[in-house]
């Protein structure tokens, strides 16, 4: 996806997933892979899904 971005002139990659406040083990794993692939926590959405799953908006810098 990266290799993609740059060819195409994007500057950032963005995701969402389950914010660690959750507590749901799974998704601790999904965070752990995106922050050791170089995405940053940039905010928090509480009712982005509804209430008991809070998103977090993670960004990585490709450009």
């Amino acid at each position: 996806m990266e290799d993609y971005g740059r060819r195409n002139g994007f500057k950032f990659i963005t995701v969402k997933t389950l914010d660690a406040s959750a507590d749901y083990e799974p998704y601790d794993r999904t965070r752990a892979f995106y922050f050791k692939n170089g995405f940053y926590p940039l905010e928090v959405f509480p009712l982005f899904w509804n209430e008991e799953n809070p998103c977090p908006f993670l960004a990585k810098y490709i450009g």
